[in-house]
């Protein structure tokens, strides 16, 4: 197997991040949405009864689905912020790396004239 610089990669990883950012927050909702009737169910069963308690289910399928949104938007967030933190470094690497063709440097402490060659 070899391990050879290869940028489609990081480019790759960046492409699924951002995929992932895009559906994380649907997920979440989902999840909250779901979750929060279940868990204000079990709270409030012994507090409440009829009408009272479907408007309990109500208002925590409202809460959860928010506060779902919230946790996917942060997470959404923070998936995006390391793909760009990649795309920055692969930037960084093709602004600095070596011109191919050869540039002419002069050197002050060489006698006057003498050029010396890099890459």
């Amino acid at each position: 197997m070899s391990t050879a610089y290869d940028p489609k990669i990081i480019i790759a990883q960046a492409d699924r991040l951002y995929s992932q950012a895009a559906s994380i927050t649907i997920f979440y909702v989902l999840f909250g949405a779901l979750g929060g009737p279940a868990l204000s169910a079990l709270l409030a069963a012994s507090f409440f009864k009829g009408s009272e308690f479907m408007l309990i289910i109500l208002l925590g399928a409202i809460l959860g689905g928010l506060a779902g949104f919230l946790i996917g938007q942060q997470r959404g967030l923070e998936l995006r912020f390391r793909a760009q933190i990649g795309l920055c470094q692969l930037q960084t690497e093709f602004n600095t790396r070596p011109a191919m063709v050869q540039q002419p440097v002069v050197n002050p402490q060489q006698q006057r004239g003498a050029q010396t060659w890099i890459r």
